[in-house]
């Protein structure tokens, strides 16, 4: 960092991340290259477990936003919009994990029913 630009730079990681889908007869590959700025010392086997580590939260935290609120499928593209409704889904998220009627119901359907019943939304919401 000749410029000074990265105070506490300590790590520059550049990783190649191959990513294999399907079963073993028909998988097929696709490999990334990723490159990370670090505080972190250079040790390779260390930083190696906190960029998986990140990617597996990211990956969960994406996975559930797309099955329950089809967040893949929005088309929203205008100004600040998708920002605004990532928040959004997040906040709402957080409210139909913590539910406290939620019993075994999947994320999905107890966010369907706060919007049918407005005595599920109104405690889910601590307004009862």
């Amino acid at each position: 960092d000749p410029d000074r630009q990265w105070p506490g730079l300590q790590s520059v990681i550049r990783i190649t991340a191959t990513r294999i889908a399907g079963e073993a007869a028909r998988a097929t590959g696709t490999t990334a290259v990723r490159y990370y700025v670090s505080s972190l010392p250079p040790d390779a086997v260390r930083l190696n477990q906190v960029i998986r580590s990140h990617w597996a939260v990211e990956n969960g935290r994406h996975w559930v936003l797309d099955l329950t609120f089809r967040e893949d499928e929005s088309r929203v593209r205008r100004g600040h919009a998708q920002q605004n409704l990532a928040v959004l889904r997040k906040l709402t998220l957080n409210l139909v994990r913590h539910a406290p009627d939620r019993g075994k119901r999947s994320l999905a359907i107890q966010r369907k029913r706060a919007g049918w019943n407005i005595e599920v939304l109104y405690s889910m919401l601590g307004l009862t």
